[in-house]
């Protein structure tokens, strides 16, 4: 259902009306309807056409045109976002994930003094190839023979993995993914690469924001929809960087979700 809360300019104000736009896609149009009730202020109920699965899209985007009763009347359009649930419907496979991590190079005495009381910083989850991602709670993670990492820790629950120690190298991670509504399990690798940046590289660095994209979009490098590897954003705006600023390297090494409506990365 959808109502508005609205403190009225002078002559314009409830009742209000709602429809979907004219420009709505043909998809959005198969799959709602927009039904205006006319009771009280105004409200809408918006009801399914069809049936939906998460793997399919996990989103949509309905425009809804709200006028009032002024003279002359006023409109705007508003996206209702209508987010599709999922079910633990589909079963695991072994899977991947590839880790950069960027940290201030120091002397030897700072960095000393840093690691002896450093906590663990999360880095990113353990991944596996299944078409569900709400099944979070279904999993369990283990390291694969129990033989975990020094320099890591593993969250059993939420796959999340953080790192202790601020070393610069390369680190191959195993673990063991069970899922308990399959009574399935499965394996995966995780790849980290540990880089150093100079101090004065952090102070003559800049930042740019992107919109219409949300951070995990910007650094995939898999395509769900055709199931296969595909080239980042992330590094697609690192070959459009250098071909601007006619370099030969260039690193982004912080993205950061500014904002989620609008998308802000």
């Amino acid at each position: 259902m959808i109502s508005i809360t609205l403190q009225s300019l002078k002559g314009n104000g409830p009742p209000f009306t709602f429809k979907l736009d004219s420009t709505a896609s043909d998809v959005i149009r198969d799959s709602f309807k927009v039904q205006y009730d006319h009771s009280g202020d105004g409200k809408a109920i918006v009801y399914s056409r069809t049936t939906f699965d998460r793997e399919v899209e996990k989103e949509y985007l309905l425009p809804i045109v709200i006028k009032d009763s002024g003279f002359p009347a006023q409109t705007s359009t508003n996206t209702l976002t209508v987010v599709i649930g999922d079910i633990n419907d589909n079963r695991m496979r072994d899977g991947w994930k590839k880790i950069t991590v960027f940290y201030i190079q120091n002397n030897q005495k700072q960095s000393d003094t840093q690691n002896s009381a450093l906590k663990s910083t999360p880095i990113g989850r353990i991944n596996v190839d299944d078409d569900d991602d709400w099944d979070l709670n279904d999993k369990i993670f283990y390291w694969f023979n129990d033989n975990p990492n020094p320099n890591f820790e593993m969250d059993s629950k939420t796959g999340m993995i953080s790192m202790k120690n601020v070393s610069k190298g390369d680190y191959e991670l195993k673990f063991t993914v069970f899922d308990r509504t399959h009574k399935q399990e499965v394996h995966s690798k995780v790849w980290i690469q540990v880089n150093e940046i100079e101090y004065e590289s952090v102070f003559d660095s800049g930042s740019i924001r992107i919109s219409g994209i949300t951070s995990d979009q910007l650094i995939s490098i898999w395509s769900w929809r055709t199931k296969r590897q595909i080239k980042s954003f992330y590094e697609k705006l690192k070959d459009s960087l250098k071909r601007l600023i006619r370099c030969d390297k260039i690193e982004i090494f912080s993205v950061i979700q500014k904002q989620e409506r609008p998308l802000i990365v």
